[in-house]
């Protein structure tokens, strides 16, 4: 691991050269040095610099959410794409009766729409690249969610019309998350690429020391792994 070593180059610029937010702070700078972009920038990945520039404080806030809703939304995908006979769209197309595969999939919606939330809190250019790739597959299953109620809103974020979701069959549901296109299986597996993004952010946000041979410490790694 390569140490940073203090220079004249403008922060805001070298923030704007897409580094590690840990290389900024390992030129040692105070708060009071910093442009307000520089600042914003900092904020985005729950950091917040003193002006003495002594303390450095982490909100892992942002992370947790993510790490919460995007295991959240796996399990409501697990449910969703399940093959075996006693699934639960399975037994809702047996018995006609769709009100666990509704919540399913109303529970879906929510954990999207707030692991899209808990992604632009935290920002960054892997959650910006994310979201887009989100949208996409969302965009490439719209009929087959439309049939059951399901549209996606300026902002990206999921809307039910539950009126037309209690309508649905079972079979339009099934499609709609474990048809042809896979997209529940592909939503969850970018779930885990946002959740490992957030993850190796908080760890970026947490080292803060290296020792004599440039590596991280075994003491910082302990509190890392202790912390998420």
């Amino acid at each position: 691991m390569r140490i940073v070593n203090n220079t004249g180059t403008s922060l805001l610029d070298f923030l704007n050269d897409d580094v590690s937010v840990q290389d900024v702070l390992n030129r040692g700078v105070t708060g009071s040095k910093l442009s307000a972009g520089a600042k914003k920038t900092l904020e985005d990945h729950g950091l917040t610099i003193g002006n003495a520039g002594s303390t450095v404080s982490k909100d892992t806030s942002k992370y947790s959410s993510i790490k919460t809703t995007t295991e959240a939304l796996r399990d409501t995908i697990i449910n969703l794409t399940k093959k075996d006979s006693d699934s639960i769209l399975n037994k809702a197309e047996e018995t006609g009766d769709t009100s666990d595969a509704v919540k399913l999939t109303t529970d879906f919606a929510k954990q999207y729409n707030e692991m899209l939330i808990a992604m632009k809190a935290m920002g960054g250019t892997g959650n910006t690249q994310y979201a887009k790739e989100l949208d996409a597959l969302v965009d490439s299953n719209a009929e087959a969610l439309k049939a059951i109620g399901i549209t996606k809103q300026s902002d990206g974020t999921l809307k039910i019309d539950e009126e037309k979701l209690k309508a649905a069959s079972a079979k339009d549901i099934k499609a709609a998350f474990a048809g042809t296109s896979e997209f529940a299986e592909n939503v969850a597996q970018k779930s885990i690429y946002v959740e490992a993004n957030a993850i190796s952010a908080m760890y970026s946000s947490t080292i803060s020391n290296y020792g004599n041979a440039g590596t991280y410490t075994d003491s910082t790694m302990s509190s890392f792994l202790q912390s998420i």
